[in-house]
């Protein structure tokens, strides 16, 4: 069965509003100083980032240290704020659009883990950094419920770039939506200086134990940098939708749903106002906006 491409759009933008509550409650002025930082490139001490950049992540980094936030919050932090603040434009790809990204990616024989390990997918490095130059899109599963026997189902992706202050590395940074709310969003990132998803993990790994100080090969980092890996294979097919240049993105338009004045819809639409779809379909429309969204 096919979910209604109008009920999906009106879950996706309840759940992103639910997203910059949580934003908002956690961090009341994180919207107004990652905005005011963005505008302040190479002012007031703060470092000229490439063009296709918005915001460092530091800028988030240093919002949730001040208020004492796990570190976690700094990728969620900058994508939601990201996304709210540059257009708050959503991706919705067709199924067709979605399955043909990555075609025959996942053998449901096989274990998962074995698949993890050869996956080599190339990382289009030059072609994020067009696409993406400045924008936080959220791109969204195509149907609400999951496919039967699904290893691991994502809701979602907050998809943006990322320009490491301390490497001077690109990166392409993925919030996954898992779909239970604040503590369901995990942060990955995938290293733009690296051929492929697999070099990438291994970077990504040596990162991890960098960081935490752990020796190599210990649990922790493997544990960490699989769990990275395997939502990063999870949610690749919605990357792939995309950058498919054969799909057309048709809009935008808006939920139309009119919930009941004082109801928990109508508070978390208001959160939202400018929130609107994108369509990715294989079928060339009749009218509306093609390519591209900014």
């Amino acid at each position: 069965m096919v979910d209604d491409q109008d009920q999906v759009a009106e879950a996706v933008v309840l759940r992103i509003a639910a997203h910059v509550r949580e934003l908002r409650t956690r961090y009341p002025d994180a919207l107004a100083q990652l905005r005011m930082m963005a505008g302040k490139r190479g002012l007031d001490g703060l470092p000229h980032w490439p063009e296709w950049g918005w915001l460092p992540m530091a800028g988030s980094a240093a919002v949730v240290t001040r208020y004492g936030g796990a570190p976690v919050d700094f990728g969620r932090v900058a994508a939601i704020a990201q996304w709210w603040l540059t257009g708050q434009d959503i991706v919705l790809p067709s199924l067709t659009v979605a399955e043909q990204a990555i075609p025959h990616l996942i053998d449901p024989d096989a274990p998962l883990d074995e698949q993890l390990a050869s996956m080599d997918l190339r990382i289009p490095r030059d072609e994020l950094l067009d696409e993406l130059a400045g924008a936080c899109y959220y791109v969204a599963s195509p149907s609400i419920t999951p496919p039967a026997g699904a290893p691991v189902w994502v809701c979602g992706c907050y998809v943006h770039l990322e320009w490491d202050t301390h490497t001077g590395r690109p990166e392409l940074r993925l919030l996954v939506d898992l779909g239970g709310g604040w503590d369901d969003l995990s942060p990955v990132p995938v290293h733009l200086d690296q051929p492929t998803l697999g070099w990438s993990a291994t970077s990504v790994q040596q990162v991890i134990m960098s960081h935490l100080h752990l020796a190599p090969g210990a649990p922790e980092a493997h544990t960490l940098a699989q769990y990275a890996r395997t939502l990063a294979w999870a949610v690749w097919p919605l990357v792939g939708a995309l950058l498919d240049r054969r799909a057309h993105l048709v809009g935008p338009h808006r939920v139309t749903t009119t919930p009941a004045p004082g109801s928990e819809q109508e508070r978390l639409l208001r959160l939202v106002p400018r929130a609107q779809v994108w369509q990715l379909t294989y079928s060339r429309p009749s009218g509306g906006h093609l390519r591209p969204v900014k």
